[in-house]
């Protein structure tokens, strides 16, 4: 999930990606089901922050995540076409009793209402959920062998009649099920082995349920219509992502006018110098120092956002949401213009702060023209860069690794042999 996005916004996202007809509706009902009222308009944050979250905490805790999770999960299989299995790993992890019996709850309901399987691993699950949720049992002793396999309702008379083992009233049935194989694997397992006979699954699909629904032909202005629609989405997911972090968008605006001020003041020829060798030497140093430092500041921020956001998008992508194309052009219309402000700005204080000098008797004759433009065309290519390294690339050490060597040659053949030639006009 992304962390700047909130509860509301987050499943309104699914909802929309899904075609869902009124989706603020139905994420409205997801949040009122789930119990997520409370933080309908709080950000998600990462997983570092959910598990130090307390109060005064931005992000939501651990197991409202958990939840949102699973409601968004539900929100993405869509009600239109349904997916033939539902298959999840131990969903109410780490949630007390109240919020995994709704988690289950709705697990089960959705796959009652679409007539689908709910394949769901359950650790130890109280009382209530084995006696209200559980249908079949599946008994696995250390290295994957089977003790049990068969319905929950017929396992204690099972363990009963062929071992003796008899569950004690008033007993959590999951805790005496796990003791017993914990204590008795070998004798379990063996005795399977010769008990179980061939089971046949019985079917409740007709084969019309099984036959994939011929879908309807979409008209030209539907489908683009819809593209539209989806990429407007991304875009404005994007966009909240980059423009809700407040104290990276400060430290980016503090360290980028610190290092045009730095710059500045190192490389500034003082005002009895003469144009000579020395001279253009600074200033082709400023120059360069600056547009290097606005392109690689770009570049390893669009790397290190597409590695943060592949998990995400790798598993939207593979529900066929959204292409991986898609998702690029929406995220850098979405980064581009910071990336290009923030150079801009080093260029307008890196010019300013040169005029200040120049006036106070200290620096030599100014630049004449900003180098605003240039720092910002250079701040974009670089950025696009990044995106495009991260998007080809399958984590973000490997991102890092192929992306710094491409950017020195871009250093080296694009940028600073351009510089050269712009020094001599500032």
């Amino acid at each position: 999930m992304f962390a700047m996005m909130t509860v509301y916004e987050s499943l309104y996202f699914a909802y929309a990606m899904r075609g869902r007809y009124k989706p603020a509706n139905a994420t409205q009902e997801a949040i009122e089901a789930f119990g997520l009222e409370g933080v309908a308009n709080s950000r998600v944050g990462d997983s570092r922050s959910a598990a130090t979250s307390g109060a005064g905490s931005a992000a939501i805790s651990g197991g409202e995540r958990r939840r949102l999770c699973v409601a968004i999960e539900l929100a993405l299989c869509g009600s239109e076409s349904p997916p033939k299995l539902i298959a999840a790993d131990e969903p109410i992890s780490g949630l007390d009793t109240v919020a995994a019996q709704t988690v289950i709850r709705h697990l089960r309901n959705y796959a009652k209402k679409h007539n689908i399987a709910a394949v769901v691993t359950l650790h130890a699950p109280s009382s209530r959920l084995w006696h209200d949720y559980v249908d079949d049992l599946l008994l696995m002793s250390p290295g994957g062998r089977i003790a049990y396999l068969g319905s929950a309702r017929k396992a204690a008379a099972y363990f009963r009649k062929h071992f003796g083992f008899r569950l004690p009233p008033f007993y959590n049935p999951s805790e005496f099920y796990i003791d017993i194989v914990h204590d008795n694997s070998d004798l379990l397992c063996k005795h399977w082995v010769k008990y179980r006979r061939h089971y046949t699954i019985p079917t409740a699909f007709t084969s019309e349920q099984l036959t994939k629904n011929k879908q309807q032909q979409k008209s030209f202005l539907t489908i683009v219509k819809t593209r539209l629609q989806r990429f407007f989405l991304l875009y404005q997911r994007s966009l909240r992502q980059v423009s809700r972090d407040f104290k990276v968008l400060i430290l980016r605006l503090l360290s980028t006018a610190g290092l045009a001020i730095f710059l500045a003041d190192r490389y500034a020829c003082p005002s009895e110098r003469v144009l000579d060798a020395t001279t253009v030497a600074d200033r082709i140093a400023l120059l360069t120092f600056s547009t290097v430092s606005m392109a690689m500041l770009s570049l390893v921020r669009s790397l290190d956002l597409v590695a943060k956001e592949r998990p995400v998008v790798g598993r939207e992508t593979e529900r066929r949401l959204y292409s991986g194309l898609e998702y690029l052009w929406a995220k850098a219309l979405a980064e581009l213009p910071g990336d290009m402000l923030f150079a801009s700005a080093h260029g307008i204080i890196l010019k300013w702060r040169l005029q200040q000098r120049y006036k106070a008797g200290f620096s030599g004759e100014p630049l004449r023209a900003s180098p605003a433009i240039p720092l910002a065309t250079t701040a974009a290519a670089s950025s696009t860069l990044g995106l495009a390294v991260g998007s080809l690339t399958p984590s973000a050490d490997a991102a890092l690794a192929l992306g710094t060597p491409l950017m020195v040659i871009h250093l080296l053949t694009g940028i600073i042999s351009s510089i050269l030639n712009q020094s001599l006009t500032c």
